[in-house]
């Protein structure tokens, strides 16, 4: 379950238990700027470990956060994993937060920019040493939910080759299925965009067969962005009632459930009304579950 760092209440205590986790959510870079942003942080992970979740995991802000080549965001980036480590958190999720404008991606150099990002994340897993995190680097749609901009460095299974063939032992590849099935639903509906998809006949499920992923997070959607539109694409919906059919999610599951370890976990992003007494996220966690006991049956696991 994932809840806004610095607001514990919304931990809902009725997921507690039985195998579930804690993801704290910070979202926004301007929070760095509050001079006691990092008391706040520290009071609410010790509430969120007080409850005994099974892992805890924090998310690093995405907007106003770009930190590749930003030494005071670099910073805190640093700081955010000493705080991670104070408070025994497992993995750290952290996006590309490159973000391009729809004029100016067409001259931006993915590979160059991939290769940015190696080198800094070579220094991260050398920081980590000794530590128990892994950051985990997460999959972006193939442009923003507000269709204004794209995050595109790491869109594609392909994008995170170089990061899985470096083998860093605290820096790995993670998985968000609802970024990913944004990303092959636009490229279905939008072929020409090659820039970004190099393979796209290739679907991004078949490119992910038998990569190592670190980490999940799991929701639907409703609604697609596209360029020079007002379209807007919403995220964390049920699978029940998002766009891409439940056969098509429940088949990814399928996948998820064939190839990940015991260790491996899953963060559910599923939007509510009320983040302090949530509906939403149990119903998506009961189908899954219906969905994990059908495949148990099936391959006998």
């Amino acid at each position: 379950m994932t809840f806004y760092g610095l607001n514990p209440s919304q931990i809902d205590h009725r997921w507690l238990g039985k195998n579930r986790g804690l993801e704290a959510n910070i979202f926004d870079g301007f929070d760095f700027d509050d001079p006691f942003f990092w008391s706040k942080l520290k009071i609410s992970l010790q509430v969120a470990k007080s409850q005994n979740p099974s892992m805890l995991n924090m998310h690093f802000p995405t907007d106003h956060a770009s930190y590749v080549n930003n030494y005071c965001m670099q910073k805190n980036l640093y700081r955010f994993l000493d705080v991670a480590e104070q408070f025994g958190v497992r993995h750290v999720v952290l996006h590309a937060n490159y973000f391009c404008s729809i004029n100016e991606i067409v001259s931006v150099n993915f590979d160059e920019v991939r290769r940015e990002f190696l080198v800094l994340f070579e220094k991260i897993d050398s920081y980590l040493v000794g530590s128990g995190i892994t950051v985990d680097v997460e999959n972006l749609p193939i442009i923003g939910n507000q269709s204004i901009d794209y995050d595109s460095v790491f869109v594609s299974p392909e994008d995170f080759s170089d990061l899985i063939n470096a083998n860093f032992s605290h820096v790995k590849m993670m998985w968000d299925v609802g970024h990913g099935l944004i990303t092959q639903t636009t490229i279905d509906g939008m072929m020409n965009i090659q820039h970004i998809s190099s393979n796209p006949k290739k679907t991004i499920w078949a490119q992910l067969q038998g990569l190592p992923i670190d980490y999940y997070h799991f929701c639907s959607f409703k609604g697609l962005a596209f360029p020079f539109s007002s379209n807007i694409c919403e995220e964390g919906v049920c699978p029940q009632i998002g766009d891409p059919s439940q056969q098509q999610i429940s088949k990814i599951l399928g996948n998820i459930f064939s190839n990940c370890s015991v260790d491996t976990g899953m963060t559910l992003e599923i939007q509510e009304n009320d983040y302090t007494h949530r509906d939403n996220i149990f119903q998506t966690l009961k189908w899954i579950e219906e969905r994990e006991q059908a495949w148990l049956t099936a391959y006998g696991g």
